[in-house]
């Protein structure tokens, strides 16, 4: 059974019964052994907060990573009070492999303050986080949920394309150190847009669909 970090975007905040839905259909694909999950929240209006504010309180990059990394955790507590009968939030890597039949919601400042090998800055965002915390799990592949279908040039939904034509893309939907990342670690990552849980099976069965799929 492979194993899979699928990150929660922020904008699901203002989407509770979307998030419901989606959170519904991680948790049958989990609980039914089509997929292992660990669920990573992403920093919402949290992070945005602290993006904002220093650019009126002027405080460091380091102060500023930290905070962001906080302000997932507090996305991540706002999940688990909604939905606390399909999460379980967890902090260390170990209690995020074998968690019961509920989806481990992972809070993962414990984790990065642990090894501290990302840049401390905006260029990393929760997408990158995702992708290198995937890795420290020995995970398969990361899901990436989005307000769109995946990456969009021209119009038009790219279905697959590689790290390296990311790097060289000006792509908006993800920030600039998740392409490294998925080259440097070898890892998976597909992007779908959240309006349409259902395409959740199909990625983990390998059916083409409207997503996009990032090969190392």
């Amino acid at each position: 059974m492979k194993r899979y970090l699928l990150k929660i975007s922020g904008h699901l905040i203002h989407k509770i019964d979307i998030l419901r839905q989606l959170l519904l259909e991680v948790h049958r694909l989990h609980v039914d052994n089509l997929g292992y999950f660990v669920l990573l929240p992403g920093g919402s209006v949290f992070a945005d907060s602290v993006l904002n504010y220093q650019k009126v309180i002027h405080y460091s990059d380091d102060a500023a990573h930290w905070m962001a990394i906080k302000a997932m955790e507090v996305y991540g507590a706002f999940i688990s009070s909604q939905f606390g009968d399909l999460v379980i939030e967890v902090e260390d890597v170990n209690d995020a492999i074998g968690s019961g039949n509920r989806v481990p919601l992972l809070m993962p400042y414990r984790l990065l303050r642990r090894f501290d090998e990302l840049p401390h800055s905006w260029d990393v965002s929760s997408d990158s986080i995702a992708v290198y915390i995937a890795h420290k799990l020995g995970l398969d592949m990361v899901i990436l949920t989005k307000p769109v279908d995946g990456v969009i040039l021209n119009g038009h939904l790219v279905t697959e394309l590689t790290s390296a034509e990311a790097l060289n893309m000006s792509i908006q939907v993800f920030d600039k150190y998740t392409p490294i990342l998925i080259r440097m670690y070898r890892m998976l990552v597909v992007i779908f847009n959240f309006n349409k849980p259902k395409t959740l099976s199909k990625i983990i069965n390998g059916i083409k669909g409207r997503y996009t799929t990032i090969i190392p």
